[in-house]
């Protein structure tokens, strides 16, 4: 399979600064970087600024190369005293030379030396250094190389230095001919010097002439080394000219020593020995490790001062990798794996496998040649490899989809017991074979199928799809849930009483959310509990219609029987004579009895001594009535203690209270013994007899009287009495 990289971020480097000594160059990269495949990087040199005594590499301004040109104003940079007058600004010339005249400031700068002329002579450009003057060609088409002119200003003061600055500079008409030189001014001395690294003769122009000297102002005063019409080389050569003082100079000889100069993009690059380029930086295209090299672009150097150089190892730490993957014939992801073998690799790497979400799968430490990764479903994946060198490596995998996926659907999404439940199968793929296992011991082998549940639960539906030409099998499992319906019910109460309240709970399952409570065509209750009561004796439907939140609705209809309360009166209060017979009668044949003698009969019968209360308990179908009666033991007559006949209607009579008495007479005696009244009365009643508290037709004095009685009772037996009590009125 065809190797996948991907890197993470740009290309990865990594570089080692190992730099012991000073350079007047440096590449910022350090000595060694490791490049984690073959590709761009970029390389950065800077100046040190290295070197001895003020021989230091100066980076410079580059001047516009075109030919035969005066350069704008340049400033000096310190004063400077020529021929008796001090300036601080010059005009450099492309064609070789400074002069002091700022007139033609970016004009035209003359080139032509004539045969017959020499200086001094106003002939040619006054206020002149000539380093030499000729007619150079900077950045001449077609040259092998274009050159450049730069100035600069270096130093400390009181001792700074002008630099005006050639280098491999072509010739007009023999641009295969190159100069390189330089013209230093001083400060505080005033002293320039000429240094010549090659100069050689251009016979077809110019005569092949150029002066090297200088003259003043009003061509008037010169010092030539080489005037015209001279033809003369010169390589590797220095003169200073000193002021003397008449206003003219005087030259020496000197070692030959420039200052090293540069300007920023002419630092030249090589890589693996062929050239890279030119600039303070580079982008090399790293194929392979090798070195790269930047070193100084200008024309001087001498053994005393080293413009420089720097070198830099490229290390590819490349990772060669070799991807592959099993994929399981049926798809099963147990026996899917994804492969990365790294066949020439002899360092621990560290491995980590990764799905589409970046979620981390496995990591592994310290593989040498393979790593895997097991179990892998279809989908994208990610392995990331990462050496010691701090090199990471990205491969891409994909592990494709089997050629047949089952898969159905169902609906509703609420399911209910005896409900139809369709399944869609919306598999994909090729494939002529289907069946169904719906998870109650039912299946089927349709497209798509419907099902009913009538019990409720859990149940796994499995769709199984095959192609009859691929021996593979795929099935897909969905679980599903048949909800219970409601079943409606109600407490089982079935008979209660007239007027009483029946109760009724609602006693449904499962889950009922509303309750509707009918008779006789009349919601009476939407509560989950009701209550309602019946007047009348009878027969009665209730019917309870339930609903779920789920499954819908069940009605359930029950008949209760409202029974009557019996009515019972056994008798008013009575009185008996002891071991006199009493029968009581409590009515409402057919019901249940219970007597408080224990008797669980409608009549019952006994003989009485002594005064008490019979009660009675009749139950018709739970619906009771009880009474009672108080039967007293006596057969007497009582008397009060006093009367008042005062004609209110109210103790108006003073007689007795007669109890089973079957007769009685009664005397009446004032505190003298006089009688005043006496009455007799028959039976138990003595409403129409009685004193009225008067004596032969007069009320009878207030006071204290005298009664004698004497009767029998209803059984015979004789019954006196007597006593005393009070007139009142």
């Amino acid at each position: 399979m065809k190797n996948v990289l991907t890197l993470i971020a740009s290309l990865i480097i990594l570089g080692f600064n190992q730099h012991v000594s000073a350079q007047a160059i440096e590449i910022v990269e350090g000595d060694t970087l490791f490049l984690c495949q073959p590709g761009l990087v970029t390389l950065h040199a800077v100046s040190t600024g290295a070197g001895i005594d003020t021989n230091q590499l100066v980076s410079s301004e580059a001047l516009n190369s075109v030919d035969d040109t005066y350069s704008d104003v340049i400033n000096i940079g310190f004063p400077f005293t020529f021929y008796g007058n001090t300036y601080n600004q010059c005009l450099l010339s492309t064609n070789g030379y400074i002069t002091f005249d700022l007139t033609n400031a970016g004009g035209f700068s003359p080139w032509a030396i004539a045969a017959f002329n020499s200086i001094p002579s106003l002939t040619f450009p006054p206020n002149s250094i000539y380093g030499p003057w000729q007619d150079a060609f900077p950045g001449a088409p077609g040259a092998p190389s274009p050159g450049y002119v730069s100035y600069a200003t270096t130093g400390e003061t009181p001792n700074r230095k002008f630099v005006f600055n050639f280098c491999d500079v072509p010739m007009f008409s023999c641009i295969q001919t190159k100069f390189s030189g330089q013209i230093i001014l001083y400060e505080t001395s005033n002293e320039f010097e000429f240094h010549i690294t090659e100069k050689v003769i251009c016979s077809t122009w110019n005569g092949g002439r150029a002066i090297l000297g200088c003259q003043n102002a009003n061509g008037t005063q010169a010092t030539a080394i080489y005037n015209s019409p001279d033809q003369w080389t010169a390589t590797n050569e220095a003169w200073r000219m000193t002021p003397n003082g008449n206003n003219n100079y005087t030259y020496t000889t000197i070692p030959y020593d420039p200052i090293p100069v540069y300007v920023p993009n002419q630092l030249q690059w090589s890589y693996n020995g062929s050239p890279a380029g030119n600039g303070d930086s580079i982008i090399i295209n790293v194929t392979q490790s090798g070195y790269a090299v930047v070193s100084f672009a200008g024309c001087f150097g001498t053994s005393t001062v080293d413009a420089g150089s720097d070198t830099i190892r490229l290390i590819v730490d490349e990772l060669i990798t070799d991807q592959s993957r099993r994929v399981s014939p049926c798809y099963n992801i147990f026996e899917n794996e994804l492969y990365a073998s790294f066949p020439q690799n002899t360092v621990p790497l560290e491995i980590t496998w990764s799905d589409s979400l970046s979620n981390i799968i496995l990591t592994q430490s310290n593989v040498i040649n393979n790593a895997t990764l097991p179990n892998v479903p279809e989908g994208a994946y990610t392995l990331k490899v990462v050496k010691p060198s701090g090199c990471e490596y990205e491969y891409t995998y994909q592990m494709p989809k089997r050629e047949i996926v089952p898969s159905f659907t169902s609906a509703p999404n609420l399911i209910c017991q005896f409900a139809t439940v369709n399944f869609t199968n919306t598999s994909t793929g090729i494939f002529n074979n289907y069946a169904w296992g719906f998870g109650d011991n039912t299946s089927a082998t349709t497209f798509n199928a419907s099902h009913v549940y009538g019990s409720f639960g859990d149940y796994a539906v499995v769709l199984t799809v095959w192609n009859d030409s691929f021996q593979c099998m795929f099935s897909d499992t969905v679980n599903i849930y048949v909800n219970k319906n409601i079943v409606a019910d109600i407490n089982s109460f079935s008979d209660f009483c007239e007027t009483d309240p029946l109760y009724l709970s609602d006693q449904s399952n499962p889950y009922p959310v509303s309750w509707q409570w009918i008779s006789n065509n009349n919601v009476f209750s939407t509560l989950k509990d009701a209550e309602i009561s019946f007047p009348v004796p009878g027969s009665y439907d209730i019917t309870l219609i339930v609903t779920d939140s789920l499954c819908g609705s069940d009605t359930i209809t029950k008949n209760y029987v409202v029974n009557a309360y019996p009515v019972v009166n056994i008798a008013g209060d009575t009185f008996f004579c002891p071991g006199e017979t009493v029968t009581l009668d409590a009515g409402n044949p057919g019901m249940i009895f219970n007597w408080s003698t224990g008797q669980q009969t409608q009549v019952i019968t006994m003989d009485v001594y002594e005064t008490q209360v019979f009660s009675v308990s009749v139950d018709n179908q739970g619906c009771v009535t009880n009474d009672d009666i108080t039967v007293y033991v006596n057969c007497n007559f009582y008397f009060p203690n006093a009367f008042s006949p005062n004609g209110d209607g109210f103790n108006d009579r003073y007689r007795p209270h007669l109890v089973n008495m079957e007769s009685y007479e009664v005397f009446i005696y004032n505190r003298w013994g006089e009688m005043v009244y006496n009455f007799r009365g028959f039976g138990n009643s003595s409403d129409e007899v009685g004193w009225d508290g008067t004596i032969r037709g007069e009320a009878a004095p207030l006071g204290i009287y005298v009664f004698q009685a004497v009767g029998k009772t209803i059984k015979g037996e004789p019954v006196e009495k007597k006593g005393n009590f009070a007139l009142l009125r």
